[in-house]
């Protein structure tokens, strides 16, 4: 039966001592569905979240659906917003019935504050990150939240709690892309959780160390990517060191702040072990009497906390330096397959086409073998070139030189725009400059190898002993390389 979409004033059935609910008042709409305010038959309030239908469209999914409303509703703690029951009968999309929020989010709380320029003061800053991490850690004695960020952290009367956990596992796939457009999801998602690694609690602890670092400073710890590109933002999270949040706010106690950066380590493995030790962390960072007793050894604690964010910056840097050339290494070998993948075409279309002796591709220590019956050898291999070639408004950093037995040939350059990743393909053949002599006169067009390779940077940019010529027919220069091997046959 096709579900029926819910409105103010239709009437579900509730938890069992509350009765039938009446729908009062649309509270909001998001990734997941609709919220409504709904009143029960003895007057209580609740709040019913109707889960978008098309979410739920395999008995799998519906399964997993109660599965974690059901671990949900086994979680009873102050700062954890109460799970009631999950409605899935009916002619309405499954609804879950959670305890009502009557004093808004956290996110309008920092909003509110960030515009008057009012940050919270220590007492609430330390009050509102101990009820998290108590929150969650009853949450996570259980299932993941996945999903923590201030929209997810509501207020009950001046009690705040935590929502909406678990329900990111099961919708994750079906609303990535609107909860990415949406912005706030990837804005909290821990570097394990881009990369597809196997998901802890970890995961949680660094959403909630950026929840963290917006309560203490109203600002957001890394600078946002202006693009929107999921890929800045994944850079972000995996590449970049946080701000230090004293430069930000210099009253806060500096093993808050201490406790801020092992949360937002990049290694889940660095964070704490458990939410309890964040807990006794937090404590002590604003235990005002441990901070009296360190007074008379504050300026070296200033100098050893300089010093831990100085190394920390390092470190990150060197990982992310290291974490770059690996990415982009693995990004240029998938690019030489296109390279490669039209050399093999041409190659398997000789040999459909023929009853005699067949071509073949080999891959060899340095590159590939192309041979062709009764033709000159050539080969392929792809090279770095480093420094990167300056071609603006491109830069290549990745290059092949195809070459018969002759040295005759060019070069394959896989140039990028700034912000590109894959990059295109595109054909320098190299010719001598008619005024100068050269070692390449018996081929009118040749390619560079690695350790002449700055010469087509030089020759495009001013007169030059090589002149380069840049063209986009990759497919169409390699055919006519190919065939230019039966005009060199020995």
């Amino acid at each position: 039966m096709r579900a029926t979409f819910p409105t103010v004033g239709a009437v579900v059935p509730g938890p069992s001592d509350a009765g039938d609910l009446r729908l009062v008042e649309v509270l909001g709409a998001g990734a997941f569905g609709i919220v409504f305010r709904a009143e029960g038959e003895k007057g209580d309030i609740y709040a019913v979240k109707f889960l978008q239908a098309g979410l739920l469209a395999t008995q799998s999914e519906r399964q997993t659906l109660f599965n974690e409303v059901l671990a949900g509703s086994q979680v009873s703690h102050p700062n954890v917003l109460q799970v009631f029951m999950l409605g899935q009968e009916g002619a309405f999309p499954p609804y879950v019935v959670t305890e009502f929020a009557n004093n808004g989010t956290l996110f309008r709380k920092i909003e509110d504050a960030r515009n008057l320029n009012l940050p919270f003061t220590l007492e609430v800053i330390k009050h509102w990150c101990l009820d998290i991490a108590a929150g969650m850690e009853a949450i996570n004695s259980k299932v993941l939240h996945r999903d923590l960020k201030p929209d997810n952290i509501l207020f009950v009367d001046n009690t705040l709690k935590i929502a909406d956990f678990g329900l990111a596992k099961l919708v994750g796939a079906a609303t990535r892309s609107v909860t990415f457009k949406g912005g706030q999801h990837v804005l909290y998602m821990a570097p394990e959780g881009w990369e597809g690694k196997s998901n802890t609690i970890q995961l949680d602890m660094y959403s909630a160390g950026i929840v963290f670092f917006e309560i203490a400073t109203l600002k957001y710890p890394y600078t946002i990517p202006t693009t929107g590109e999921l890929d800045q933002f994944r850079r972000m999270h995996v590449l970049n060191a946080p701000m230090d949040a004293r430069s930000l706010r210099p009253d806060l106690p500096r093993r808050f702040d201490e406790v801020l950066a092992r949360l937002l380590e990049k290694r889940p493995d660095r964070r704490y072990e458990s939410w309890a030790a964040v807990t006794a962390a937090l404590t002590a960072a604003f235990d005002r009497e441990a901070a009296t007793l360190a007074a008379p050894v504050s300026p070296l604690l200033e100098e050893a906390s300089k010093r831990h964010h100085e190394a920390t910056e390092r470190r990150l840097r060197e990982e992310a330096e290291v974490r770059k050339a690996d990415e982009e290494a693995e990004i240029d070998a998938k690019q030489e397959g296109e390279i490669i993948r039209l050399i093999e075409d041409s190659v398997k279309r000789f040999n459909d086409s023929t009853e005699g002796p067949k071509a073949s591709l080999v891959r060899e220590t340095g590159g590939w073998r192309i041979h062709f019956p009764y033709a000159a050898a050539a080969k392929i291999s792809f090279f770095a070139a480093y420094p990167p070639l300056k071609i603006p408004p491109f830069e290549v950093r990745h290059m092949a030189l195809l070459e018969d037995t002759n040295g005759c040939g060019f070069n394959l350059l896989l140039r990028r725009r700034a912000g590109d990743i894959y990059g295109e393909w595109v054909v320098c053949r190299v010719r001598t400059n008619p005024l100068t002599d050269s070692a390449y006169r018996n081929c009118k067009y040749f390619g560079l190898d690695s350790k002449n390779a700055e010469h087509i940077e030089r020759g495009l940019r001013a007169m030059h002993i090589y002149i380069p010529e840049v063209t986009l027919d990759v497919d169409v220069k390699i055919e006519e390389f190919l065939r230019s091997l039966y005009r060199t046959s020995i």
